[in-house]
């Protein structure tokens, strides 16, 4: 009990928003509220890293990569930057592709992530 109970978040939550975050990833492309049209959608990971959500579209040579954060803080601009570093360990048309970023948010983002998104046309936020 005391590992559930210490452990609870990181080990089934977390796994559950992942969840609900790649459920609203289909409907934010079926309301074509994405830069593309993401026809597969998993996660991934290698020995060292994960990924939460990658989406694809073998046609246009589109990925989108995304980081779902359960925090009782908002997420700052490092899990950003975390994550763009995370992408180049992604092997899928290394060198022919198109990436785009997506963060999902249980408390929200911080400012300077709000302005960085503002000003990036690949970066997409969402907060429940």
């Amino acid at each position: 009990m005391k590992k559930i109970r210490d452990n609870f978040t990181d080990n089934h939550v977390s796994l559950v928003f992942e969840d609900i975050c790649r459920e609203e990833l289909w409907n934010l492309n079926k309301e074509n509220k994405l830069n593309f049209k993401v026809l597969k959608v998993d996660k991934w990971w290698d020995s060292q890293n994960e990924i939460d959500i990658v989406g694809i579209n073998d046609d246009t040579n589109d990925i989108l990569i995304g980081e779902c954060k359960y925090l009782n803080h908002k997420v700052d601009i490092d899990v950003f930057y975390k994550l763009t570093q995370k992408s180049k360990y992604i092997d899928w048309n290394k060198n022919n592709r198109k990436e785009h970023f997506i963060l999902f948010s249980k408390t929200g983002f911080t400012d300077d992530l709000i302005k960085l998104s503002k000003k990036r046309n690949d970066l997409m936020l969402v907060s429940f």
